[in-house]
C-alpha cells in the first residue's frame, strides 16, 4: 500500500536528477573505500578480498524503485490488492 500513496510524492519530490545524483555518490562512496582497502596494513588479504566482497555485495536502495513513475507497472504490481475500508490495519 506504501508504494502507491508514495507514488505520487516521489514523482512531485523527486522529479529531478536527485536519484542519479544519490546513487552517483554512493558509487563513489563504494569506491574509494575499495580502493582504500590496499593502504590497510592491519588488514590481512583473506580480510580484504572478503571486505570488497562484501562492499561489492551491497544493493543501492536509494529513494524508490524505478516502476513507481510507469503507471502499468505500478497497476500491475497491485492489480491484486484488495482494500477494505473497515480493515485498515490488516494492509
Amino acid at each position: 500500500m506504501s508504494r502507491i500513496a508514495l507514488g505520487h510524492v516521489c514523482q512531485e519530490a523527486f522529479n529531478g536528477r536527485s536519484k542519479d545524483k544519490a546513487e552517483a555518490m554512493i558509487a563513489e562512496v563504494k569506491t574509494a573505500f575499495i580502493n582504500n582497502l590496499p593502504n590497510l596494513k592491519w588488514m590481512d588479504e583473506f580480510t580484504r578480498k572478503a571486505a570488497i566482497d562484501k562492499a561489492n555485495a551491497v544493493i543501492d536502495m536509494i529513494g524508490f524503485p524505478a516502476f513507481i513513475n510507469n503507471k502499468t507497472r505500478l497497476d500491475k504490481e497491485y492489480s491484486g490488492l484488495i482494500i477494505k475500508g473497515d480493515e485498515y490495519l490488516e494492509h
